[in-house]
């Protein structure tokens, strides 16, 4: 029973240990009135930029893109620097 407990607690720890190491920025533009915002997202290995269609009634993806090493190494430079 214990050993149960203890592989339990073993996996949790693990999986909140991988889940701390991803991060994301999230930037919205509201572009005036006509709730035709945009969000560029900005993850660990990733750029998202999404948008609203339809007079915002749908979101849309504009870009969506990978990060090139240089651009990973970079961005976690900018986040070394201002720290949360």
């Amino acid at each position: 029973m214990k050993t149960n407990i203890l592989i339990a607690f073993c996996f949790v720890l693990f999986a909140q240990m991988g889940v701390a190491q991803t991060w994301q920025i999230i930037i919205k533009d509201n572009m005036a009135k006509m709730n035709m915002e945009q969000a560029y997202r900005i993850t660990n290995d990733s750029l998202i930029i999404t948008g609203k269609s339809d007079y915002g009634r749908s979101n849309v993806d504009y870009l969506k893109r990978v990060l090139t090493p240089k651009e990973r190494k970079l961005v976690a430079g900018i986040l070394k620097i201002f720290s949360c």
